[in-house]
């Protein structure tokens, strides 16, 4: 089983965004992604998305389960730029997104590279 695993965006010794994913279960990983706000719109988010969906993938994931808060308007765009879809869902903790990893090419840890 692998543990959680992150990936950062830097921008010089910045951090302006990460993507965190929480253990494979079932067949199934909870993700998470943030990009400051700043740096929101310029590809930060799908590169991320793009990585750690190959990092699950790559550790036996066939779905990654996003949550947002409810408000959060980033969720379709960084899908649809990442050529990714997903089914949302609105639940009591917010936006529940669940993505299909078929078709995504599995990669291995980042930080073995």
């Amino acid at each position: 089983e692998v543990g959680e695993q992150q990936v950062l965006a830097r921008i010089g010794v910045h951090v302006v965004g990460a993507a965190t994913m929480q253990a494979v279960v079932d067949g199934c990983v909870e993700t998470s992604l943030e990009v400051a706000p700043a740096w929101r719109r310029l590809g930060i988010g799908r590169q991320l998305l793009r990585q750690i969906s190959g990092l699950a993938a790559g550790s036996g994931a066939t779905e990654l389960v996003m949550l947002a808060p409810p408000t959060e308007e980033g969720v379709v765009p960084v899908l649809a730029a990442a050529g990714m879809r997903g089914r949302i869902r609105l639940t009591e903790e917010g936006l529940s997104v669940h993505v299909s990893l078929a078709g995504v090419r599995p990669i291995g840890d980042l930080a073995a590279r």
